[in-house]
């Protein structure tokens, strides 16, 4: 009997020994393969990084459009506003020789410098026309 359990132990001690060894074999097979995968992991990783980041950056670029594209638009609508103003001033020009403007802007201004270069032109036609 005794032998029989030293024959059982025996094989259990082979079993695992056997199974130590074949677990460290499939850890050195799967060692290559593990280490392929985390480097195509690190470069995914690495292309979605750039990825993030170039989105980012044409969002920000997207933004500074938009932006830009409200201030000419702001800007063009303004001086279509102060266009419009001119005929109306030129008639209270020509009417009573005064200017009434409704607000004192950049836009405001230059149309008012232009319409006393367009009076002061008038009355110097009309002086050398008397002459």
């Amino acid at each position: 009997m005794m032998v029989v359990l030293y024959i059982s132990l025996a094989v259990v001690v082979g079993s695992v020994i056997y199974l130590a060894v074949a677990a460290m074999k499939a850890v050195k097979e799967m060692k290559p393969t593990v280490q392929r995968i985390t480097a195509t992991t690190e470069r995914m990783q690495m292309s979605v990084e750039d990825i993030k980041r170039e989105t980012d950056e044409l969002t920000i670029t997207q933004q500074k459009i938009q932006q830009d594209i409200e201030y000419k638009k702001d800007s063009f609508q303004r001086i279509i506003d102060e266009g419009k103003t001119i005929p109306q001033l030129l008639q209270q020009t020509w009417r009573s020789g005064e200017v009434h403007v409704p607000e004192q802007s950049e836009q405001t201004s230059n149309v008012e410098r232009a319409v006393f270069q367009l009076i002061d032109k008038i009355e110097n036609k009309r002086m050398a026309r008397k002459n």
